[in-house]
């Protein structure tokens, strides 16, 4: 029997492992301790280095305005891919953001 929230009526798994693409807010699963539960991990993990990349991102269009936009633009397409997985239930990799992800754990 799935852990409905019942002010979304998504699974509370679903719902923590999407938060991890919105910003800041991926460090509340990691706060919560529910970075216990690997498919929570897996899209808290990517959720971080997409967070980092949107960091880099800024800060990069300060000097050269045009690679950072095109790298936000990147970053911004890989946490909308990743949200909508998330909350389908599914593990993908985004191509590039995954494979940085897999280089630490929670």
């Amino acid at each position: 029997m799935p852990d409905n929230n019942d002010l979304t009526g998504l699974d509370s798994s679903l719902l923590m492992a999407s938060m991890s693409y919105i910003g800041v807010l991926v460090l509340v699963p990691i706060i919560s301790g529910a970075t216990k539960n690997p498919f929570i991990a897996f899209h808290t993990k990517q959720g971080l280095v997409i967070l980092v990349g949107e960091i880099l991102a800024i800060v990069a269009g300060i000097w050269i305005s045009s690679l950072g936009g095109l790298l936000f633009v990147l970053m911004l397409i890989a946490s909308i891919v990743g949200l909508f997985t998330s909350l389908h239930g599914e593990r993908r990799y985004i191509p590039g953001v995954g494979t940085i992800a897999d280089l630490f754990s929670l």
